[in-house]
């Protein structure tokens, strides 16, 4: 936690502060996900957070998920944790589905997480960790990336992935 504002070693602040905040407030992004994969990804997430809930108004939920927030979350959040200053949930396990579902209770307004599955979220200074779903099948299909606006992805590069599991593994991975 002492890392996030620590701008002497920590590079990413200066980088998010150059490369992603005025883009999120210019186009008014009201949403950010960010995917944590493993333990040398925390604290550049983390920092994302802060700098995006301190400088970014118009962003009314960051949600962390991913393979390593997951088991953070599960093994270690029992009670309330620091983290929650920055972000407002945790998408734990497979996130298809419950991430489509935290979509349509913020588009309708609706502050009452409780019914998304696979949450971990605070609330009054507790954590709840809400029913957890398993996803029923896999879809190995190749997304089609038809009207997204690539033009926006923050990367100098565009690569586009898609997968269930490890993108390390290399059994049926999509790139395109």
């Amino acid at each position: 936690m002492k890392s996030l504002a620590d701008t002497l070693h920590n590079p990413f602040i200066s980088f998010y502060e150059t490369a992603f905040l005025k883009r999120i407030q210019r186009e008014k992004i009201e949403f950010i996900g960010i995917s944590v994969s493993g333990c040398f990804q925390l604290i550049s997430a983390v920092t994302l957070a802060k700098l995006i809930k301190e400088e970014c108004p118009s962003v009314k939920h960051v949600s962390l998920g991913g393979n390593y927030i997951t088991r953070l979350a599960d093994d270690c959040m029992k009670e309330w944790h620091p983290f929650f200053e920055y972000i407002d949930s945790i998408m734990m396990y497979d996130g298809e589905e419950p991430l489509a579902r935290l979509l349509e209770a913020l588009d309708s307004g609706d502050d009452n997480l409780d019914c998304v599955p696979n949450l971990c979220h605070a609330k009054g200074g507790k954590i709840y960790k809400n029913h957890r779903i398993e996803q029923t099948f896999i879809n190995d299909t190749v997304p089609d990336f038809d009207g997204f606006a690539l033009s926006k992805y923050f990367m100098p590069e565009l690569i586009l992935r898609s997968r269930r599991k490890c993108w390390c593994k290399g059994d049926a991975l999509a790139s395109i």
